[in-house]
C-alpha cells in the first residue's frame, strides 16, 4: 500500500513539473470518416523562429515550451484543405487542447494513403465509427456514460440497441444468451467469473476506467471466432491529452432497501466492506481432511462438527444508503526526452437491495389417469424475503510510452474485487407433504480478477505506413463462495421438526474457482490504393491458453433424534453436538457429500492457436467489401474425480477441433449518412 502511494506521489510531482511551461496538444482527424491522420504538419505562424511538429500514428501532436501569448496555428496535409486557427491562447502552467478536423481538397494533387485508428471517446466519434465500420457495430463512449450517469459497464450496455443485461451482470446480444457472446479488455480475452456462464460479469467494470465499449454484431476474421451473438470490447482509458484530476461521489436512496432497520443480514467478516472475506467463512482447519462416517471415529467427528460456527439464520440490521466514489488522475510527462502518458483510477461502490413479501411457488404437471387432461398441482408456496449487500472496488494503472511518432508501447494493470452478501428467508405451506416450511439461506460470493497487459503499436513509414499492433495479456480470476448455508425445517401445529425425507437437510457448501488466461495477439495492416480508393490487407494470429481449477465441498448437518424447538442457534449449540448430547441416540454431526463434491470439482485447460487473412477493398467510392477467413485450432482437456463404491478414479477427456471460419461483409453507402449492409460468416460456440 505504501509503494502504491509512493508511486502516485512521484507521478503527481512529475506532472506538476510540466506546469512550468505552456503546452499545445491536439489530434488531427478526417472530418468525414473520423480517422486520424498520420504525418500532418502543425506550425505556429506568428513566431520569430519556426515552431512546428507533425502528428503521430494516432493523429496526436504536442508543441511544448511555448511562451505565454496568443498564437495562430496552421495544419496542413497533402490532399486536404489547409486549416488555420487564430487567437489560440497559451498560458504558463497550462495545457491547451486544439483538435483539427480536416476536409479533403477539391483537387486531388497527389496520392495519399491514410491509415489510423478512430477517435472513440466521444458520442460523435462513436457514431462516425459505426457508420464507417466494415462490420455491423454499436458502441458507447465515456462521454455518453458520464452524461447519462452510468456507474458501471452493465448499466451503460443496457442503452445500446440489441443489447440486454440479465441480472444486472450478463449480456444478451440480439436475444442470444451469454453462451454466444464474448467479452474482451483492450482486445484481449478475459475469463468469466461464473463456472456456468461464458461471459464476464459486467458490473465489475466501473465507468470511470472505461474509454469506450464497442459491440461487434457481425464477424470479421480479425476477431475471435467463438461468438455468434456479439463481441464486446471494453477499452480502458489511455493517453490523456492534458493533466486531469477528477473525483466524483454519488448517493442513492431506495425506500425498499436503504435506511431500514429490518434489512436482512447475518454476521460476516470484518472485511466484507472491502469486497472480500478475511477467512471467517473458510472451511475450519479441523474439517480440511476427510470427515469420518458416523461411529467410525466419533471423537474426530465431534471435533470437526464443533469447529463450525452455529450462524445459520438471518437477522435484522440497519442498512445505510447506496454510495459510490471514484478518483482518477492522468497526464503526459517527459521521460528520457519522450512522452509518457499515465492514467490512475480508483473506484468504490456499496449498494443495498431488498424485497419483502415476494412469492416463491413450485408446481407439478399431473395428468389424469385416462390421459384426457392434466392439471398444475402446487407443491410449495412460500413468502419470500431477500436482501443483498454488495461492495465493488476497482483500480487501474495505465502507462503509455511514445518512443517516437511511429512507435509506442504501453502497460495496463487492472484489479477488480467484489463481494456480495445474500440473506434470504422463505416460509409457507408445502401441500404435497402437509407441512408449513421455513428456509434460511446465507450466502457470500467473492469475485476478483487481475489483468496485466503489455501492448504496442508501430507504423513503418517506408513500407507504405504498414501498421503492426500486438498485445500480450495475463489475467488471473477467482470466484470464491465460502460457507453457503441452507437450513430447512417445518412446523405442524406448535411442533417444530427437521424432516430429512421431505426436503434437503441443513447444508454448508463451499466453492472455489480459479482461472488463468494467457492471450497473445498480433495484427499487421498494409494499406494500398485500389482504383483511387484507400484499401488495406490485414493478417495476423493469436495464441490463447486457459487453465481452470474448480473445487467444491458440501457438508450435510444431521442428527440422531436431537429435539428441535425452532431455535437454530440453540439446536447447533455445543451441548447438542455428537456423543455428549442428551436426549438423543447421537447429537448433531456433519457428513461429507463426496459424490456431489467430486462431481463438481474438476481441472481443465484449453489452447487456441489461430491465424487469419482478410482484405478490406473499396471497389468504388460507395461500395466496400471485407472478405477473408480465420483458422482456429482448439484443444480442450478436462479431468474430474468421481466417487464409485468409495473408490476414487479419475475421468479425463481430450477434444481437438480444427475450424476454418470464412466471413464476407458488404457495405454500400447510399449517402454519407446511410449505409446498406450484408454479412455472411461462420462462427462457433465452445463449451
Amino acid at each position: 500500500m505504501k509503494n502504491r502511494a509512493f508511486i502516485l506521489v512521484i507521478l503527481l510531482f512529475l506532472s506538476l513539473k510540466l506546469f512550468s511551461q505552456g503546452v499545445l496538444r491536439g489530434k488531427v482527424t478526417d472530418s468525414s470518416t473520423g480517422e486520424t491522420l498520420i504525418g500532418a504538419t502543425i506550425m505556429v505562424e506568428n513566431t520569430d523562429t519556426p515552431v512546428g511538429t507533425s502528428s503521430d500514428f494516432d493523429g496526436n501532436f504536442s508543441l511544448n515550451n511555448l511562451k505565454e501569448g496568443i498564437y495562430k496555428i496552421k495544419c496542413t496535409f497533402i490532399s486536404y484543405q489547409t486549416k488555420i486557427i487564430e487567437n489560440i491562447v497559451i498560458k504558463h502552467g497550462e495545457t491547451t487542447i486544439l483538435d483539427f478536423q480536416m476536409g479533403t481538397a477539391d483537387e486531388q494533387i497527389a496520392e495519399v494513403v491514410v491509415t489510423a485508428n478512430a477517435v472513440r471517446n466521444s458520442e460523435t466519434a462513436i457514431q462516425t465509427v459505426q457508420r464507417k465500420s466494415a462490420t455491423l457495430i454499436n458502441g458507447i463512449s465515456s462521454q455518453q456514460m458520464s452524461k447519462l450517469g452510468d456507474s458501471d459497464a452493465s448499466s451503460a450496455l443496457k442503452r445500446i440497441s440489441g443489447v440486454s443485461v440479465d441480472g444486472g451482470k450478463y449480456i444478451f446480444v440480439r436475444g442470444l444468451s451469454d453462451r454466444y457472446s464474448k467479452i474482451s479488455l483492450n482486445g484481449a480475452e478475459i475469463p468469466g467469473l461464473d463456472p456456468n456462464k461464458n461471459t464476464v460479469q459486467m458490473d465489475l467494470f466501473p465507468s470511470n476506467i472505461i474509454d469506450n465499449m464497442i459491440i461487434y454484431k457481425t464477424f470479421s476474421p480479425d476477431l475471435p471466432g467463438s461468438f455468434s451473438g456479439g463481441y464486446v470490447d471494453i477499452a480502458t482509458k489511455d493517453f490523456p491529452e492534458k493533466f486531469t484530476l477528477q473525483f466524483s461521489t454519488s448517493f442513492g436512496y431506495n425506500p425498499n432497501a436503504n435506511l431500514r432497520n429490518d434489512f436482512l443480514s447475518y454476521q460476516g467478516s470484518t472485511t466484507d466492506i472491502l469486497g472480500y472475506d478475511n477467512g471467517f467463512r473458510d472451511v475450519p482447519a479441523a474439517a480440511q481432511t476427510e470427515v469420518p462416517w458416523l461411529y467410525q471415529n466419533n471423537n474426530k467427528l465431534d471435533e470437526i462438527t464443533s469447529s463450525f460456527n452455529n450462524i445459520m439464520e438471518v437477522t435484522d440490521k440497519q442498512s445505510f444508503i447506496n454510495h459510490s466514489h471514484s478518483f482518477s488522475v492522468g497526464n503526459q510527462i517527459k521521460v528520457f526526452g519522450k512522452q509518457l502518458g499515465f492514467n490512475l483510477a480508483l473506484s468504490y461502490a456499496h449498494d443495498y437491495k431488498m424485497y419483502n413479501d415476494g412469492v416463491y411457488s413450485k408446481y407439478n404437471l399431473v395428468a389424469e389417469s385416462d390421459g384426457s387432461s392434466s392439471n398444475m398441482d402446487m407443491t410449495i408456496s412460500q413468502n419470500d424475503n431477500k436482501s443483498e449487500e454488495e461492495t465493488i472496488i476497482a483500480g487501474l494503472i495505465n502507462l503509455t510510452y511514445k518512443i517516437s511518432n511511429n512507435h509506442k508501447i504501453g502497460i495496463n494493470v487492472l484489479r477488480n474485487q467484489g463481494g456480495l452478501s445474500t440473506s434470504r428467508f422463505k416460509y409457507g405451506p408445502k401441500p404435497s407433504d402437509d407441512l408449513y416450511m421455513y428456509e434460511h439461506t446465507l450466502g457470500y460470493l467473492e469475485r476478483g480478477f487481475t489483468s496485466t497487459q503489455l501492448k504496442g503499436k508501430h507504423v513503418i513509414s517506408n513500407l507504405n505506413n504498414t501498421t503492426i499492433e500486438w498485445i500480450s495479456s495475463y489475467t488471473n480470476s477467482q470466484l470464491n463462495e465460502p460457507d453457503l448455508r441452507f437450513f430447512n425445517y417445518d412446523k405442524t401445529g406448535e411442533t417444530y421438526k427437521i424432516s430429512y425425507n421431505a426436503y434437503p437437510s441443513p447444508t454448508r457448501f463451499y466453492r472455489d474457482l480459479e482461472e488463468l488466461n494467457f492471450d497473445n495477439k498480433l495484427h499487421i495492416t498494409i494499406p494500398f490504393d485500389f482504383s483511387g480508393n484507400s484499401s488495406k490487407i490485414k493478417f495476423g494470429g493469436a495464441y490463447v491458453y486457459k487453465d481452470r481449477i474448480s473445487l467444491s465441498r458440501k457438508f450435510d448437518i444431521l442428527s440422531q433424534g436431537v429435539p428441535f424447538n425452532g431455535n437454530i442457534t440453540e439446536y447447533l449449540s455445543s451441548s447438542n453436538i455428537g456423543q455428549n448430547a442428551t436426549g438423543s441416540t447421537y447429537g448433531v454431526y456433519v457428513q461429507d457429500d463426496p459424490i456431489t463434491d467430486d462431481y463438481n470439482s474438476y481441472n481443465a485447460n484449453e489452447l487456441i492457436a489461430s491465424g487469419y487473412a482478410m482484405v478490406d477493398l473499396a471497389l468504388t467510392k460507395n461500395l466496400r467489401i471485407v472478405a477473408g477467413a480465420r483458422y482456429e485450432y482448439d484443444k480442450i482437456f478436462i479431468e474430474n474425480s468421481l466417487e464409485k463404491s468409495h473408490s476414487k478414479y479419475v475421468n479425463s477427456e481430450h477434444t481437438y477441433n480444427r475450424d476454418i471460419l470464412p466471413a464476407l461483409n458488404i457495405t454500400y453507402s447510399l449517402t454519407e449518412e446511410m449505409n446498406i449492409r450484408a454479412a455472411v460468416s461462420r462462427t462457433l460456440a465452445r463449451p
